[in-house]
């Protein structure tokens, strides 16, 4: 009978022995777990902020328009101007400060919600999306110029107020997507009319305008 006791007892400690020593193992995995996650969550968030900052918009805008059933602000339109009344466009600089070309694929605001958005070139007087996308040079820039390559808004009626900002989210050939914000503005005096003078090819706009004064 002592001898029973003796082996249960002996049982119970070793049992109790095999679970803390689970338990410690259980501990250390959750533990190693834990700190493998904060790692991989940590290098994310550090890769995501390093390509935030190899590409930077300078001097950056859009154009402010009004909305498109504002009759009072569109009331020196002209006809085929105000088939347009739903469109701007952004311009300004994207410069590259890494040593590696960076290809922009496209690009969205969420602030715009409904718009259809695109990267333009404007070949012969024509607009038309831009087929591949912009493609910065390591440490170089390109120009978003009326006239030139720009990035499109279209299909949006509602009013985009000068003083207003826009986020625009530029994605990458690389399948990273930068946000920055876009201060709207009128457009220049001495610069041209962009909703007024230019062609667009391949549009779902039934008329076209000039190019050549955008």
């Amino acid at each position: 009978m002592l001898n029973s006791k003796k082996s249960i007892a002996l049982a119970a400690a070793l049992c109790a022995g095999t679970l803390g020593l689970a338990a410690c193992s259980n501990d250390g995995e959750s533990t190693d777990a834990t700190a493998t996650t904060t790692a991989m969550e940590s290098t994310t968030a550090a890769e995501a902020d390093a390509s935030a900052s190899v590409i930077q918009l300078v001097e950056g805008y859009c154009r402010a328009k009004a909305a498109e059933d504002d009759a009072e602000a569109h009331e020196h339109m002209t006809e085929k101007d105000m088939k347009h009344a739903d469109m701007t466009a952004c311009f300004g600089q994207l410069k590259n400060v890494s040593d590696k070309d960076i290809n922009v694929v496209s690009f969205s605001s969420p602030t715009l919600e409904g718009a259809t958005t695109e990267l333009h070139e404007t070949v012969d007087g024509m607009m038309r999306e831009k087929e591949g996308g912009f493609t910065i040079p390591a440490g170089g820039t390109y120009d978003l110029i009326p006239g030139g390559d720009h990035l499109m808004i279209m299909n949006y009626p509602g009013a985009i107020p000068a003083g207003d900002n826009l986020t625009v989210e530029l994605k990458l050939d690389d399948g990273t997507t930068l946000t920055t914000e876009i201060p709207v503005r009128e457009q220049p005096s001495g610069e041209e009319n962009y909703a007024g003078d230019m062609d667009h090819g391949n549009m779902d706009h039934s008329e076209h305008m000039d190019h050549s004064g955008h």
